[in-house]
């Protein structure tokens, strides 16, 4: 899984968080700083694995932690909607 960013979102960084405004759905979504540093590494070539060696050397956490816990945001955030379809499917 390569995750990226649906293109018609608006993103803006606010003291050094992520806010993401879903004009589809006109929803506003409030990143806390882990998930604003996932958020900023979806690029559509980086994978979940290497985002979350990124989490864990940032927030000094287990690797395996990292891991589950991007997975679980990335489920998150593909749910809301927020995320390109999986081109890897």
């Amino acid at each position: 899984m390569h995750p990226k960013p649906r293109a018609s979102l608006a993103v803006r960084e606010v003291e050094g968080q992520v806010v993401v405004f879903d004009r589809t759905g006109e929803h506003v979504h409030h990143l806390n700083p882990t998930a604003s540093f996932v958020w900023s590494r979806l690029d559509g070539r980086t994978g979940a694995d290497e985002i979350a060696n990124g989490v864990a050397e940032r927030f000094a956490i287990e690797a395996v932690v990292a891991l589950r816990d991007v997975e679980s945001l990335l489920e998150q955030l593909s749910a809301l909607n927020l995320l390109e379809p999986d081109s890897d499917a």
